[in-house]
């Protein structure tokens, strides 16, 4: 999942319009701007569309691996 362009922002509290890296699907959603949400969140989230996230893994996937379900 990739930021396309912030609608919104009040101090480290975002909204923006996303956009999947497989399917190109685009939505707005909330967000909140520190390192976790940039390094583990946005890399892990999974698409509401085609259900993959950044890496191609579905939601079964990311939780035998990271243990973790990652939405936005």
């Amino acid at each position: 999942m990739t930021i396309k362009n912030i609608t919104y922002r009040y101090r480290n509290d975002f909204k923006a319009v996303f956009q999947c890296d497989k399917c190109g699907y685009e939505y707005e959603a909330w967000g909140y701007s520190d390192a976790n949400y940039y390094d583990n969140v946005l890399p892990n989230a999974i698409c509401p569309k085609c259900g993959l996230n950044a890496q191609g893994e579905t939601e079964e996937q990311l939780k035998a691996r990271t243990g973790r379900f990652y939405c936005i």
